[in-house]
């Protein structure tokens, strides 16, 4: 479909535009691009070697040097760290992607109208919150690192997102009361007394 809008965000350190059409604005001024980003050169692009059309990127992470081109970031430390972020947002949200497509298969019972049933029915979970857990997949899209999980790795991912399984055990361990600290809302239960409730076999 042929995008009206276009959403323009110069760079004036690099002599440069990027577009992207828009498919949507949402609240609080949040918009939601669709197709290719593409970098357009003006007039005095510093770049050595400008492209001498709108040049397409490829991948999110080619947006960060341009940004910190711009000044956007407090050092090259942390323009790094966006830069990772972003790298492994993309990798997760691919990979969430193809989990979401084996949950596609899941058919309905002839005798079940509702597509809420069919989920909680279908895709194998703890309970029925758990099962349209693992079929939300893009994460908080309009964060630029929606889908980072920092400190696992892609193998930890698999094993253990809710886009790719059903359960996780849970293994607790007992701890002196004198070498914890717990604190509470007035009024609340404490932790422990809530987790002994939850789980049997827990007390002894």
């Amino acid at each position: 479909e042929a995008c009206r809008r276009l959403a323009l965000v110069p760079l004036p350190a690099s002599g440069s535009v990027l577009i992207a059409g828009v498919a949507a604005r949402h609240g609080y001024d949040r918009f939601r691009l669709v197709g290719p980003v593409r970098r357009w050169p003006a007039d005095g692009d510093s770049d050595p070697s400008p492209p001498t059309d709108a040049e397409r990127l490829t991948h999110p992470v080619e947006i960060v040097p341009l940004l910190e081109r711009e000044g956007a970031f407090s050092d090259a430390e942390q323009a790094e760290r966006i830069r990772a972020e972003v790298a492994e947002s993309v990798a997760n949200l691919a990979l969430a992607r193809l989990g979401a497509a084996v949950h596609a298969q899941v058919e309905s019972e002839p005798d079940t109208e509702s597509p809420l049933e069919t989920v909680t029915s279908g895709i194998l979970a703890a309970d029925a919150a758990a099962s349209f857990e693992r079929i939300v997949t893009d994460g908080h899209p309009f964060h630029p690192s929606g889908k980072i999980r920092r400190g696992m790795t892609p193998a930890e991912g698999l094993a253990y997102a809710p886009e790719f399984t059903d359960r996780i055990d849970l293994h607790f361990v007992a701890i002196d009361r004198k070498y914890a600290l717990e604190t509470r809302a007035t009024g609340a239960d404490r932790l422990t007394d809530r987790l002994l409730a939850a789980f049997d076999g827990l007390e002894g």
